[in-house]
């Protein structure tokens, strides 16, 4: 598969790099992009040189979250259409959560709603001094459903309960002392030589002692009450849908793109 909105290189030492490579739009997540995220992961599993994957953006922001003009126009078609795209956002997420290889994430700039998500289900995140973090879906109408068991999971539900509600951002020193992010450099040019050095650290571990310790960290940290809800993947999917789909989804995306407060903004 060529890729258009990532750039993907398996290095002869078994890193490989995933690069979201569209800077201009500050590598907001939308359809094609997910896409190319999910098959690259899918690369990085199947090929068993593959020793750990590092995820970075292009530019001065990580991952702006899910692009807003995608978001709107998904939400006023068709409600299948609707579902399916979100269904595969999900998707990505586990996708990379579940990856058997370990994921560092090095992230500058911003890493907002879906951002954040990536940092949630990376094994090691180092952000640079200026990075925001935001799970800001609630401000657009929208309910952070998919990203919600990532970072949970993460960072346990007492600081999800206080960022998911509010939208607000919070710096690097707050994402480390959560356990969002675990470690803090300067400056974004610090961050290439900070993720190599653990990736070398990964590269001097065993690789199937890694993939099995990884494999058993999920068996043992996923809770049984998960099962409650039947199928997770797609009752979050519908979550998320329904809610692009709303009237608040659709105020809160179109109140964006107008550069505008939402209705419900004081």
């Amino acid at each position: 598969m060529a890729f258009e909105h990532i750039a993907v290189l398996l290095q002869p030492n078994g890193v490989m790099r995933i690069l979201l490579n569209r800077p201009a739009t500050r590598n907001a997540l939308d359809a094609d992009t997910i896409r190319e995220l999910i098959e690259a992961v899918r690369q990085a599993k199947q090929e068993s040189r593959t020793r750990c994957v590092i995820l970075s953006g292009a530019g001065p922001v990580f991952c702006a979250g899910g692009r807003v003009q995608w978001l709107r126009e998904g939400g006023t078609g068709d409600s299948n259409a609707n579902l399916r795209d979100i269904q595969n956002l999900v998707l990505m997420l586990r996708e990379l959560n579940e990856l058997p290889v370990p994921v560092i994430a090095g992230i500058q700039g911003a890493a907002i709603g879906g951002g954040a998500g990536l940092a949630s289900v990376a094994d090691a995140v180092i952000c640079s001094a200026e990075a925001v973090f935001s799970l800001s879906e609630a401000r657009l109408g929208l309910v952070p459903s998919c990203i919600a068991p990532f970072l949970i999971d993460k960072i346990g539900p007492s600081w999800v309960r206080r960022y998911m509600l509010t939208g607000e951002r919070f710096d690097a020193v707050t994402a480390r002392a959560i356990g969002l992010a675990h470690e803090v450099v300067p400056s974004p040019k610090d961050l290439e030589s900070a993720v190599d050095e653990i990736a070398a650290s990964i590269l001097q571990c065993a690789p199937q002692a890694v993939r099995r310790a990884k494999q058993m960290l999920h068996e043992f940290n996923w809770p049984e009450t998960r099962a409650l809800v039947g199928d997770w993947e797609r009752h979050a999917a519908e979550i998320f849908a329904q809610s692009r789909a709303g009237k608040e989804g659709q105020e809160g995306l179109t109140s964006f793109l107008e550069k505008r407060p939402p209705k419900w903004r004081p």
